[in-house]
């Protein structure tokens, strides 16, 4: 059970962390197209698009990592966070 707990935990980081990655690279992608467009009026916007939806994405995430750790301490894990994942096996293993 507890096995359990901490591989849906330690997924739900992984993705996380995907996601962000993600992310940062849609934002840098469109950085780069907003560079390289010149005065071509499509590619500028496409790259600012791509911009918009990084930066809407990153705060998505981060959001719900937030989230992630306001239910954990409503959970009773106390000021551990499913985030510190050392603080948070020694306390299951309490």
């Amino acid at each position: 059970m507890i096995q359990n707990i901490l591989l849906i935990v330690v997924l739900v980081i992984a993705i996380a962390n995907a996601v962000i990655i993600w992310f940062i690279f849609t934002f840098i992608i469109g950085a780069i197209g907003i560079i390289t467009a010149g005065s071509d009026k499509n590619t500028l916007e496409s790259a600012r698009k791509k911009i918009i939806t990084g930066i809407i994405g990153l705060v998505v995430t981060i959001a719900a990592i937030f989230v992630v750790d306001l239910i954990s301490t409503l959970l009773g894990f106390g000021g551990v966070g499913l985030l510190n994942l050392e603080g948070l096996f020694s306390k299951i293993i309490e």
